[in-house]
Order: structure tokens, then C-alpha cells, then sequence
């Protein structure tokens, strides 16, 4: 297993992670939702650290620029729907753009893993 396959699995584990945060404290339990949140931190951190090494290993294109780029406004969204949820503030601009961003570093993310 390579980088790539780290990078894709903590993709995996910290977008359930932060569902798992929203749905904790939509619920009302505050106390679990900022435990879930801090674990999806650690998965930032993952994600960022393994991003890196595949950027240096992989980086020959402007694409993996692109990706890069798109994964930490990925990340920047999540935490803007948690910051948002966590202060009971309304966030749907932020979830449109969470799932557009989403996609489109999934989809750059297969397509440099194709080629």
C-alpha cells in the first residue's frame, strides 16, 4: 500500500468522522460533537501530512496543484459547517460549497490516480 491508498482511506475516516460530529451536535449532544470534531482535526492532519508527501512524490503537473488547493478548501468548509452548527448558526452556502468542493477533489483526485 502506498501514500496514495493512506490519503484516500483518511479522506474516507474524517468525512464520516465529521458527519458523525454534525449528527452529534445536531442532536444536542455538545460534548460528544466536540469530541467527534477534535478526531476529525487528527484526520486533518493525515489528510495534510500524506497530501504532502504525494504533492513532493507526484507533484509534475499544475493538476496536483489544483487538488492540493481543492482538498484544503475541502477542509476549510467542513470546519466552517462545524463552527456553524456548533453555534447553532445557519450554514447552507457552506454545505453547497462543501459538497461541490468535495466532489471536485474526489473526482481530481481519482483522475490523477488514473494517469
Amino acid at each position: 500500500f502506498g501514500g496514495d491508498f493512506m490519503h484516500s482511506i483518511s479522506w474516507i475516516i474524517t468525512v464520516v468522522l465529521f458527519f458523525i460530529s454534525v449528527i452529534l451536535y445536531r442532536a444536542g449532544q455538545e460534548k460528544g460533537g466536540k469530541m467527534a470534531s477534535m478526531i476529525t482535526r487528527v484526520g486533518y492532519l493525515v489528510i495534510v501530512g500524506s497530501g504532502i508527501f504525494l504533492l513532493v512524490k507526484f507533484g509534475d503537473s499544475a493538476l496536483h496543484y489544483v487538488k492540493t488547493l481543492l482538498g484544503l478548501i475541502t477542509i476549510g468548509m467542513m470546519e466552517l459547517i462545524l463552527a456553524g452548527i456548533s453555534k447553532n448558526k445557519k450554514n447552507f452556502w457552506q454545505w453547497g460549497a462543501f459538497v461541490a468542493f468535495l466532489a471536485a477533489t474526489v473526482y481530481l483526485g481519482n483522475y490523477l490516480i488514473a494517469i
